[in-house]
């Protein structure tokens, strides 16, 4: 999927963009906004409001045990597809990833290993 026509940005963009859309794609849930930065070898994507309508209503309800529960297990059961994401957009392998809740900022962090780099001088620097 790799677009030789795209600067770095435009890559985090378009990673973000096939994320949120896997959100709503299996979850029905449009979260706020998916920011990814890319590091060498490193992925960080935050996921801002990634709290279901289902988690809401627990949460509502005052059910924080089982609303944690489900949002845990739902990051875990998201893990697979989001490395799937990742390699398709990126066309790199991803050797581990990893996900943790921030209630603070009401937010999902995301953490990917790649197998290398993506090789930026593939792509256009933005003038």
């Amino acid at each position: 999927m790799s677009n030789p026509a795209l600067t770095t940005g435009q890559l985090e963009r378009l990673l973000a963009q096939n994320i949120r859309k896997r959100y709503r794609q299996i979850l029905g849930h449009n979260p706020k906004k998916v920011s990814c930065k890319v590091a060498d070898t490193q992925l960080t994507i935050i996921i801002e409001e990634p709290i279901t309508k289902l988690e809401s209503f627990l949460l509502v309800n005052e059910q924080k045990f089982i609303a944690d529960y489900v949002r845990s297990d739902l990051e875990q059961a998201l893990l697979p597809v989001l490395r799937a994401t990742i390699q398709d957009c990126l066309d790199i392998n991803v050797l581990d990833i990893g996900s943790i809740s921030m209630e603070n900022t009401n937010s999902t962090a995301v953490v990917a290993v790649l197998e290398q780099s993506p090789d930026m001088s593939a792509y256009r620097t933005a003038s």
